[in-house]
C-alpha cells in the first residue's frame, strides 16, 4: 500500500513498514479468530508479552542501531 501510494518515497522503508503492518494484522486476525472460536487467549497473550520483553531486552542495542539506521534513511544527511 505504501509503495503504490507514494506516501513514503523510500522503497526500502516502505517495504519495512508494509511487512511490520502485515505481521501486526495477521497477529490481530489470529488472536481474534481464537477468541471467536472460544479459546482462552490470556495465557497466550501473557506468553507473547513475556517473550517480547525478553527478546526486546536482549536486543536493545541492535534495536537502537536499527532505529538509528531508519532515521538515517529518512533524513539522508550525507546526500
Amino acid at each position: 500500500i505504501f509503495l503504490h501510494s507514494h506516501i513514503i518515497e523510500d522503497e526500502d522503508l516502505g517495504r519495512l513498514i508494509s511487512k511490520i503492518a502485515a505481521i501486526i494484522m495477521y497477529a490481530f486476525i489470529g488472536i481474534t479468530t481464537l477468541v471467536t472460536v472460544g479459546v482462552d487467549t490470556k495465557s497466550l497473550l501473557a506468553g507473547i508479552v513475556i517473550t517480547g520483553f525478553t527478546i526486546g531486552f536482549a536486543l536493545k542495542e541492535v534495536a537502537t542501531n536499527f532505529i538509528s539506521g531508519i532515521f538515517l534513511v529518512i533524513n539522508k544527511p550525507f546526500i
